[in-house]
């Protein structure tokens, strides 16, 4: 079951992201590349209108060196979030970006 994140929050993940690509000097247009995403999609989670999917997300968190757990859990992705929080305590190595594709698309 999906678990809306707050607008609050999905304006702060917005603000994040947004602040750390500045901060990174990439371009509006490199991100969307990276991400292979339209303009108008990072546009509206930038914004903080909606959030992005999970395995995006997790995407866009390694690209800009961002916290995975601060991101999950501003985007709502409580699930996701116990599951990288086990992964994490069980090894030393991140969870592959296919595991949190399969997990995020039942949520």
């Amino acid at each position: 079951m999906k678990q809306p994140a707050p607008a609050r929050n999905l304006r702060q993940l917005g603000e994040l992201l947004r602040d750390q690509r500045h901060a990174l000097g990439l371009s509006f247009d490199e991100i969307c590349s990276a991400l292979g995403r339209t303009k108008g999609s990072v546009s509206r989670w930038e914004q903080g209108k909606c959030r992005p999917r999970a395995d995006l997300l997790c995407r866009w968190a390694r690209i800009l060196n961002l916290d995975i757990h601060q991101v999950y859990a501003l985007a709502g992705y409580y699930a996701l979030l116990e599951l990288v929080e086990q992964e994490t305590s069980l090894s030393s190595q991140p969870m592959a970006l296919g595991s949190i594709k399969q997990v995020s698309e039942t949520l």
